[in-house]
């Protein structure tokens, strides 16, 4: 048996404090130990078998099984040997990275300590210095003040009869340039008794500016034109001894023309009655910070459509008698529109301009304000004039069905609707606008003319109904029955006109009761004398037949007017 059979091959690596010769003692060491147990075991097995000694190779097996793993065992002397260096040099290497770390933190908490004190004298610098600033400021400013003074005592007392005025205009949108080549009127009246009301315009320079100069205490108005003839009008008070300085935002949005038509939705039975609606546009105007500017020229016009779709201005008045023409209670809402027969604006004797629809389309906005539903009806009627009677005569009477007022009450009444509909035509393209009704004005309409329907069969409206009422009045025994077709139709329309102006007076139900007759004294005593009971309810027609019987007749003479 080798007794150095590799015995260090599991040793550690070498160590800087290591002793020299601590493996070879190790080996060694070992290497005898194996070395005696080997003799020992050779000597047991010669006794044991008689002087039969085994081989060697059985010999050492035995002793490595007695004895354990040789290297394992050389391994464990070796840290024996070496505990209290490798324990020292684990010490020594913790020490010095708690040392390390020491160390580190150490420069940190320094820095920090660096910086922060860095920091405070920069803000007690930066303070001084603000002060120092603040102190030189106040300097300044009291320096100004005092030269100011000095110089404003230097100058004689300003008058307080004459105030300078200036006006500042200022784009709309986030720019707020300068609005360059507007044009501000200044008109008013002074406070000074007997001072003639004054009136300067001028243009704003290119700093947006105008200045008015001097201008004598009073109220006075700002009237402010865009180059595209856009205004707005705002009120002015000058005091005695103010200087004014008014800045004022203007639109940056010009306004061009453009072309544009109506498009009017009627429902299909009210088109069928041959009903016509008229609405009213208000003039055009464009938004400028929640201020409505007004387009020049773009007029209030009412405008009348037709149940074949046409559209026609007819003016910028639209007037409604509140004469029901002989119609029930229910329907007393049927006053007669005027204006609708002849071409005038305003009854003034002159046509409408614009484009073909009477409106000057312009990329401005515009608003509905009334609407009205109209029903035309032929009569025959005997026109009058500070009592003079003229020739029976077709016309065309037009009668209001129910309107629609947007925003405020007209003065002919009907329904209200808050909102008012709004159109804004756009450049380049032929616009659209159509007009609807309301739903509760067509429900309302539908129901009017359906009670009209139901009731106005005791009175005579249409000429076909009084051709017809006419030919079945039996003979009356006097003048009547000599009279002419034409001078019968004067007769009973004559009838029919006093009627009214009776029924008028009261409910205008299209009956007479007796607390009504006092509207027409004359026509009551007429009847009266001819032994008619007043006290009974009379119809037109029952009226007319009473009427043609006892009236003396168209023909009768007059008193001749000196």
């Amino acid at each position: 048996m080798n007794p150095h059979h590799d015995l260090a091959a599991d040793l550690p690596p070498p160590n800087a404090d290591e002793p020299a010769s601590l493996r070879q003692d190790i080996v060694d060491e070992l290497a005898d130990h194996l070395t005696c147990a080997a003799r020992q075991e050779a000597l047991r097995a010669e006794l044991d078998t008689d002087g039969d000694t085994p081989d060697e190779q059985t010999i050492a097996d035995r002793v490595l099984a007695r004895f354990g793993d040789p290297r394992r065992i050389a391994r464990r002397l070796w840290f024996d040997a070496m505990k209290g260096r490798l324990m020292m040099q684990k010490l020594t290497a913790a020490f010095a990275a708690v040392a390390a770390v020491g160390a580190i933190a150490g420069c940190v908490l320094l820095w920090t300590a660096l910086d922060a004190t860095r920091s405070t004298l920069a803000e007690a610098i930066a303070e001084n210095r603000k002060d120092r600033q603040s102190s030189e400021d106040a300097n300044r400013a009291v320096l100004a003040q005092l030269a100011k003074l000095q110089t404003e005592a230097k100058k004689p007392p300003r008058s307080l009869e004459w105030n300078p005025l200036r006006v500042k205009l200022v784009l709309d949108g986030g720019s707020r340039g300068p609005a360059v080549g507007y044009t501000v009127y200044v008109t008013g009246q002074p406070y000074k008794r007997g001072e003639k009301e004054e009136s300067i315009s001028k243009k704003t320079d290119a700093a947006g500016l105008v200045d008015f100069g001097l201008v004598r205490p009073g109220n006075y108005s700002l009237q402010v034109y865009t180059p595209w003839n856009t205004s707005q009008r705002y009120g002015l008070l000058i005091q005695p001894g103010d200087e004014v300085e008014k800045t004022l935002l203007c639109p940056s949005m010009r306004i061009v023309e453009t072309k544009g038509r109506f498009e009017v939705e009627l429902p299909p039975d009210l088109a069928k009655r041959n009903c016509q609606v008229a609405f009213l546009i208000g003039g055009a105007y464009q938004i400028s910070e929640n201020a409505k500017w007004w387009v020049q020229g773009s007029d209030t016009q009412y405008f009348l459509a037709t149940k074949e779709g046409k559209v026609r201005p007819i003016g910028r008045s639209f007037g409604i008698s509140q004469m029901p023409f002989g119609l029930p209670s229910e329907t007393a809402f049927l006053g007669q529109a005027r204006h609708l027969n002849r071409p005038s604006v305003g009854g003034r004797n002159r046509r409408s301009s614009g484009s073909q629809s009477g409106l000057n389309w312009v990329t401005g906005k515009y608003t509905l304000n009334h609407i009205v539903l109209i029903l035309p009806i032929e009569r025959r009627v005997q026109p009058s004039r500070r009592g003079r009677s003229f020739p029976v005569r077709e016309l065309t009477m037009h009668y209001v069905v129910e309107s629609v007022s947007y925003g405020h009450q007209q003065s002919e009444g009907g329904l209200v609707v808050a909102e008012a509909p709004t159109f804004e035509p756009k450049a380049g393209v032929e616009n659209v606008w159509k007009i609807t009704l309301p739903p509760k004005m067509i429900a309302s309409a539908r129901k009017r003319l359906k009670a009209w329907d139901t009731r106005r069969v005791a009175t005579i409206g249409s000429k076909e109904e009084l051709d017809e009422f006419i030919k079945k009045i039996t003979p009356t025994g006097n003048d009547f029955d000599k009279l002419s077709e034409e001078k019968k139709q004067e007769y009973v329309t004559t009838g029919i006109g006093y009627f009214f102006s009776i029924d008028r007076s009261g409910n205008s139900d299209g009956k007479l009761q007796l607390s009504e007759w006092g509207a027409s004294q004359g026509i009551k005593q007429l009847f009266l004398n001819a032994n008619i009971d007043l006290q009974k309810e009379m119809t037109q027609r029952q009226f007319l037949l009473h009427f043609v019987r006892i009236y003396p007749g168209p023909n009768r003479k007059r008193k001749s007017r000196k």
